[in-house]
């Protein structure tokens, strides 16, 4: 769950179901990433990018890339595919969390 100790991972479309995506390639490091939850809204900000292939899937694990480990730190990872309406490749953008705020309205 946003702001818990692991990795909060969310895969996105770019092209359907509202696209919440499609404009994931343009995150730049220390650009922020915010999670609105019933609690409170989370802000994370990005640390890295990469491009995976699209049978890889231990970016989502608790420490990404990582399978034995154990979390010690909360963040988030969202990926989708690439190109749009492909399968070829999926981006993937990393974060961190940077700040928390109450229950918001």
């Amino acid at each position: 769950m946003p702001g818990q100790i692991g990795n909060f991972a969310i895969s996105g479309h770019r092209t359907t179901y509202s696209a919440p995506f499609t404009r994931i390639n343009e995150l730049r490091h220390g650009d922020d990433i915010v999670v609105d939850a019933t609690d409170a809204r989370y802000t994370y900000q990005v640390i890295r990018q990469e491009i995976i292939g699209p049978t890889r899937t231990d970016v989502v694990n608790p420490v990404p890339e990582h399978p034995a480990q154990r979390p010690s730190q909360a963040l988030i990872t969202m990926t989708t595919c690439d190109p749009k309406y492909s399968a070829q490749e999926r981006p993937v953008v990393y974060g961190v969390p940077a700040r928390r705020a109450g229950r918001h309205t």
